[in-house]
């Protein structure tokens, strides 16, 4: 693995303002590829070679004190991953010639998926957090209000580049209130993740095969796959 990076720090107005960039790139040699077989009768991963992989971009990070006790951070990436060299990936389930599966002189099918885009990397991501507290002069605790919103743009899950294994862009908000104890000894929160109830995955598997060469996958949902509210109480000793 070779990288170079290229960065600045800084922090400004009475340090009100924080911010923080960095170009990177690196590149990786006989990188290493987690696939899943599409054509074994059980749910087997296997290891396949890439020559070379690269991952290069701009990462940008800030905070702020606004007016008014508002504290805001964001923060911004921009990623290009590709496979810069990877001859020999296997055919997704139901690939075609015209699609880019060959057929070697040993019998064995490959496609060539040099220059396409590295698996489960989207090529933005971005995050935007606004807090603020409100004291209570009269009372024994503050309350601070919280949002969140993440965004990212569209993946692919498969490492053999199956284009229905892909997830859009999608992006989720989470709100919270929380009530904090100014000696330190507790806060209580009340908050609602994914308030969009927006629904999204977390991963896909290509399991085609196993259904008669069909349009079939195994899919993950994490929990904050749809709206759920709860409370949350701390104590501290």
């Amino acid at each position: 693995m070779t990288g170079y990076e290229l960065g600045l720090k800084g922090v400004f107005l009475n340090r009100r303002l924080t911010l923080n960039a960095a170009l990177f790139n690196t590149v990786y040699k006989d990188f290493q590829v987690q696939t899943f077989d599409p054509i074994s009768p059980a749910s087997t991963f296997a290891l396949s070679n890439a020559g070379k992989a690269s991952t290069r971009g701009l990462e940008l990070d800030g905070r702020a004190v606004l007016p008014a006790d508002f504290r805001l951070n964001a923060s911004l990436a921009f990623v290009d991953a590709k496979f810069d060299d990877y001859a020999a990936a296997t055919c997704y389930t139901a690939q075609t010639v015209a699609q880019g599966c060959l057929r070697a002189a040993s019998g064995t099918s490959y496609q060539n998926l040099s220059g396409t885009r590295l698996p489960n990397a989207p090529r933005w991501k971005a995050n935007l957090g606004l807090d603020k507290t409100i004291p209570f002069d009269s009372l024994p605790f503050d309350l601070t209000l919280s949002s969140n919103y993440t965004f990212q743009t569209k993946v692919n899950f498969d490492p053999n580049g199956n284009p229905i294994a892909t997830q859009g862009a999608y992006g989720i908000l989470n709100l919270s209130a929380k009530l904090v104890d100014r000696a330190g000894h507790y806060d209580v929160a009340l908050f609602v993740n994914n308030a969009l109830d927006r629904s999204y995955i977390s991963g896909l598997i290509d399991q085609g095969s196993r259904w008669g060469n069909l349009a079939a996958l195994t899919a993950w949902r994490s929990r904050d796959a749809q709206r759920y509210i709860g409370l949350r109480l701390n104590s501290y000793f």
